[in-house]
C-alpha cells in the first residue's frame, strides 16, 4: 500500500480530539492527556502485578480511518452514419416545346464526434501515529502506577491507503459532440420521371441530337438527413485526479496495538 507522510500538526488535529468513550481517557487537541490504569489493564488482560511490571514498556498509538476521493475523466470517439434524401429537377425548351424531368435519390455518409465522461472512486486506509507516554504514580500507594500521562504525537505519522475502488467501473458519458457535418458519398439515383419519348439528356446534352435548347434549368436539392445511432469507438482515459485525504470515522487510541478507546 502507498504510504504518505502527514505532518504531526495535521495528525494531531485529526486524531486527538477532546472526548473518548472511557471516562478515564482524556486527550486534548495536541495528543496530550491521561489514561487510567484500569482501562489499560482491562484491554491487555493484565493482573495488577503484570500491569505494574509492564507499565514502562507500553506503546500508545493513534489510528484514524481516512478516505481519498478520486475522479477520472475520459474521452470517447463515436461514428455516426446518416442518409440524405436528394432530388433533381431538369427542365428546358426544345424546339419550342417545354419539357420537365424529376428524379429522386439518396446518398450515405458519416461523421465523427466525441463525448466526455467521468467516474468516481475512492481509496480508504488509516492514518497512524505514536504517542509518547510517562507513567503517573500515586505516592500514597507506595508508588503503584495509577495511570499514564500522554505527552503528544511523536515522529512522523503516516497514511496507508488501500487500492482504488471505483463506484462503477463504467464511465458516465454525456452526449456526443460533432464538430463537422456528414461527409457524403455519391448519390444513388432512381429513374427519371419523364413523359414517353422525352429524355433529360436532350436538355443536358443538346449537342447530341442537334436540338435547339433554351431556358435550361438543372436543380439538385439536398433534403433531410436521417441519422443512425452513433457507434461507440475507442475510449481514451485521462489521468485520475486525487482529492485530499479526509477523515472517514472516529479515531482510536491504541495500547500495544489493541483498541483502548474510541475518540469522538
Amino acid at each position: 500500500m502507498r504510504k504518505r507522510i502527514i505532518p504531526v500538526a495535521a495528525i494531531a488535529a485529526a486524531l486527538a480530539v477532546p472526548a473518548a468513550a472511557s471516562a478515564s481517557v482524556a486527550l486534548d487537541s495536541t495528543g496530550h492527556g491521561f489514561v487510567g490504569k484500569g482501562d489499560v489493564q482491562t484491554v491487555l488482560g493484565y493482573n495488577n502485578g503484570q500491569m505494574q511490571g509492564a507499565a514502562g514498556t507500553l506503546a500508545f498509538g493513534l489510528s484514524q480511518p481516512v478516505k481519498q476521493d478520486v475522479t477520472q475523466t475520459a474521452t470517447q470517439v463515436g461514428v455516426q452514419s446518416g442518409t440524405q434524401a436528394m432530388s433533381q429537377d431538369v427542365s428546358c425548351t426544345i424546339n419550342g416545346q417545354r419539357q420537365t424531368f424529376h428524379r429522386d435519390g439518396e446518398r450515405s455518409g458519416s461523421r465523427i464526434g466525441s463525448r466526455e465522461g467521468s467516474r468516481e472512486g475512492s481509496r480508504t486506509g488509516a492514518k497512524t501515529g505514536t504517542i509518547s507516554s510517562s507513567v503517573a504514580y500515586d505516592q500514597r500507594q507506595r508508588n503503584q502506577v495509577t495511570g499514564f500521562n500522554l505527552t503528544g504525537v511523536k515522529g512522523d505519522p503516516t497514511t496507508d491507503l488501500g487500492p482504488l475502488v471505483w463506484d462503477d467501473e463504467a464511465y458516465k458519458f454525456g452526449t456526443y459532440s460533432f464538430t463537422d457535418g456528414f461527409a457524403f458519398g455519391a448519390t444513388t439515383w432512381g429513374d427519371w420521371d419523364a413523359a414517353p419519348g422525352e429524355n433529360p439528356a436532350d436538355c443536358l446534352n443538346p449537342g447530341n441530337n442537334g436540338f435547339v435548347v433554351n431556358d435550361l434549368s438543372n436543380v439538385t436539392t439536398a433534403g433531410g438527413i436521417t441519422e443512425d445511432a452513433t457507434e461507440d469507438g475507442a475510449t481514451t482515459e485521462h489521468l485520475a485526479t486525487y482529492g485530499g485525504v479526509e477523515n472517514n470515522g472516529p479515531a482510536s487510541l491504541l495500547v500495544n496495538s489493541k483498541l483502548l478507546a474510541t475518540l469522538s
